[in-house]
């Protein structure tokens, strides 16, 4: 007789599977959006007006998110703020920034790096992947055990008993260890 799943491992693997989906999904739509956003995008350098601090409940990390004002290819002076807050963003008022600018919206802009263009999406894409290949060898590991036979207990089989008594008993097993 197999044994039965636990219904607890099933529903933690497919937790585990649907949030990965999610982190999956999200990662995916952070990497498009990029990809959209880069074939748009325009370099230049802008100066930082403005800088939000973003501190955590116990200030034990913060994050900027800085202001840019800079000149588009029309001559046209914009500024806007950076897409992501960053603990790297740390500029002083006045310092000039490498930029990249959406040619359609130019107030949306990011800190010209491969992490602010690309890293933010990857985390989540192989975060999101790593917990739905968790929840897959979860799964397999249930449904292996599923499948093994159960070992009946040697003890019992030894000794269990016949309403027919016609039947043979069962021989005695030999020790694997012989003394001299």
């Amino acid at each position: 007789m197999a044994q039965k799943p636990r219904s607890g491992a099933r529903f933690a693997a497919i937790f585990l599977l649907a949030f990965g989906l999610l982190f999956a999904s999200i990662g995916g739509w952070f990497i498009w959006s990029s990809y959209d956003f880069s074939k748009y995008a325009i370099a230049t350098t802008g100066s930082v007006i403005d800088l939000d601090i973003n501190r955590s409940s116990d200030s034990n990390s913060v994050s900027y998110r800085p202001t840019v004002a800079f000149t588009d290819t029309d001559g046209i002076k914009r500024s806007g703020q950076t897409f992501l807050s960053s603990s790297s963003y740390n500029y002083n008022i006045g310092a000039r920034v490498e930029i990249l600018y959406d040619s359609r919206n130019p107030s949306n802009l990011r800190i010209q790096s491969w992490f602010s263009l690309w890293g933010f999406g990857l985390i989540f894409l192989l975060t999101g992947l790593g917990i739905m290949i968790g929840a897959a060898l979860l799964w397999r590991v249930m449904k292996r055990r599923e499948s093994q036979p159960e070992r009946p207990d040697e003890a019992l089989a030894e000794y269990s008993y016949s309403s027919n008594p016609n039947q043979p008993k069962p021989k005695k097993k030999q020790p694997t260890v012989r003394r001299r």
